[in-house]
């Protein structure tokens, strides 16, 4: 895909969810009263040519809550 300059286009990141510790990981949600501080690290890379154009290390953080005990007030 080619993006020319003062263009836009819409691009599709997929991204590899690795479910093998989904089990520790809900025990533990679940002992923090339904409540997962999360954050997610990306680095953008641009190539051309064989040389990388530019670089942007990003971070995201959050909070993921649920209340599928039904333990917290309305």
């Amino acid at each position: 895909m080619v993006i020319w300059p003062r263009s836009t286009e819409l691009v599709t990141l997929t991204t590899k969810l690795d479910t093998k510790e989904i089990k520790n990981w809900w025990v533990s949600h679940i002992n923090s009263k339904e409540r997962t501080m999360y954050r997610f690290r990306y680095i953008l890379l641009i190539k051309f040519l064989g040389a990388t154009l530019a670089r942007w290390p990003k971070e995201i953080k959050g909070t993921f809550e649920t209340d599928f005990l039904g333990r917290k007030s309305s």
